[in-house]
């Protein structure tokens, strides 16, 4: 399979800023807006992890973790409990600044493992998972996509490249202005993840994560 690289990169921007944009909101808050209800039959679960900010400038109380459940604080040691919609396919959390209600950091739930890890590793694995041809896959081709992703020797990359924007200042880590090349490396690391996929995928249709892509 073939991919241009021009528009694989803008697709994946776009998609990387709906999700952030659906985090945050965008513009000033408007007081007259109506409040939008939450759906009360969604079913929850809760959360709980430690976020590292080992690399980082910041304080756990200069954060707040946010699912589309709800939003809540960090104690002083970076530990949140937060109520999630339920998932059975990895789900990002988002660690926003308190002044800014920028997204700084990322945080990935594994269903499989119940776990949330929330570093640079994490925000690596989120970065990827940012990707509309994942859209209409099943669980076994998602994970094989995962693989393919932590395989690829740009993953470290990617991580090695994020834990020096955290270093550098947490607050811009993620800003496209600050560090184009994260998220330079990052496409590239998609594109080859699926790409190498698209070489391995058993022939059958329907089981292997380059069908489903085709198929979009």
């Amino acid at each position: 399979m073939k991919f241009r690289y021009v528009d694989f990169y803008l697709l994946i921007l776009v998609s990387l800023c709906v999700v952030i944009f659906g985090i945050t909101g965008c513009g000033e808050d408007d007081d007259n807006a109506e409040p939008i209800p939450r759906n009360p039959t969604m079913q929850k679960e809760r959360r709980t992890g430690v976020l590292d900010l080992s690399t980082s400038n910041l304080e756990p109380k200069d954060l707040k973790v946010i699912t589309f459940a709800g939003e809540s604080g960090l104690d002083n040691e970076g530990n949140f409990s937060i109520l999630a919609p339920e998932a059975d396919k990895p789900q990002l959390l988002f660690f926003n600044s308190r002044s800014t209600n920028n997204p700084i950091y990322i945080g990935v739930y594994n269903p499989d493992t119940q776990e949330v890890e929330a570093n640079e590793v994490s925000i690596a694995l989120a970065l990827t998972l940012i990707n509309p041809y994942l859209i209409f896959t099943n669980a076994e081709q998602r994970q094989e996509y995962l693989q393919a992703v932590r395989q690829n020797p740009r993953f470290e990359e990617l991580v090695s490249l994020l834990q020096d924007a955290y270093q550098t200042e947490a607050t811009t880590a993620l800003d496209y202005d600050s560090n184009p090349i994260v998220f330079q490396v990052m496409v590239q690391l998609m594109k080859e993840a699926m790409e190498s996929l698209s070489v391995q995928a058993a022939p059958a249709p329907g089981h292997s994560l380059c069908e489903a892509i085709r198929r979009i």
